[in-house]
């Protein structure tokens, strides 16, 4: 495989930020003087982070840091004023952003040589899948840009014709994918499999069930697989995620005030997520 490319260095880079809540929030700055992306700052605040996990948001993020890239290094665009002032991205543009995506985002010319019926990867380029990815990711900020409700500056656009925007956008972007393969969905688990879990990690039971304690109190566990430091914590969570439904995600965002103090009766009855949005969810 031959190679061929030019870099230049990333005008655009993320910063993590801290808010008084304690929510950690990722930015998208300029790289030399760290002023916020203008349109990117209200998509990924006003718009994305309700719809999404930290970490997808930081993923999000990434891939409009190589679209504000491509649009500096090869656009020869500034692309908040652009957006701000009504531009919008033609066929061509797009095609050239979909360029620079599918070949790392580092290069502004490229030339890939790959031998005849070759199924190799370019080494540092995206999967398919990862691409196919990026595009929907710089899909969903274009479309959300077309709207001067959402990223500030001025519009003469009708709602005919950012209907029609919209619509046009999509089949650009649809165009370009390269279609792979859906990943597998994960099944749950078996009857048997949870069973297994539980023998290797729940403490142990006299014969009427209950659960055997040492001098201290502590619950004892037969299993050596784990450390005495975590023996509790894991079959805490393999058992607060099974009976609730949890996604990994939503069970390490758990603390103390996630749970309730308890009805008149003694028992808790839900559980509130600290996720972001304007609501949190609850599970009873």
């Amino acid at each position: 495989m031959d190679t061929r490319f030019r870099t230049v260095s990333a005008p655009y880079t993320i910063i993590h930020l801290k808010l008084d809540s304690g929510e950690r929030l990722p930015c998208l700055v300029e790289s030399e003087t760290w002023i916020p992306a203008r349109v990117a700052t209200r998509w990924a605040v006003r718009y994305r982070r309700y719809r999404a996990q930290s970490s997808t948001l930081v993923n999000n993020l990434r891939t409009l840091r190589q679209v504000y890239n491509w649009a500096e290094t090869v656009g020869n665009l500034s692309l908040d004023d652009f957006l701000t002032t009504g531009g919008i991205l033609d066929a061509r543009q797009i095609e050239s952003l979909a360029f620079y995506l599918r070949t790392g985002g580092e290069a502004t010319v490229a030339g890939i040589i790959l031998p005849a019926g070759s199924d190799q990867q370019p080494e540092g380029f995206p999967s398919p899948s990862t691409f196919d990815h990026q595009l929907a990711v710089a899909e969903d900020f274009l479309i959300w840009a077309l709207d001067s409700a959402n990223r500030g500056g001025s519009s003469s656009l009708t709602l005919e014709q950012l209907y029609d925007h919209r619509i046009r956008l999509s089949e650009i972007f649809r165009s370009l994918r390269i279609g792979a393969a859906q990943s597998r969905r994960k099944e749950p688990l078996t009857d048997d499999a949870v069973k297994r879990i539980r023998e290797a990690i729940t403490p142990e039971t006299d014969q009427q069930g209950r659960f055997l304690t040492n001098d201290k109190g502590c619950l004892l566990f037969s299993s050596g697989r784990f450390s005495k430091e975590t023996q509790l914590r894991n079959w805490l969570m393999f058992e607060t995620s099974l009976e609730l439904g949890l996604r990994r995600g939503e069970l390490l965002k758990l603390r103390l005030d996630s749970l309730p103090r308890g009805n008149k009766d003694g028992c808790s009855t839900s559980i509130t997520f600290p996720v972001q949005g304007p609501t949190s969810r609850q599970t009873n």
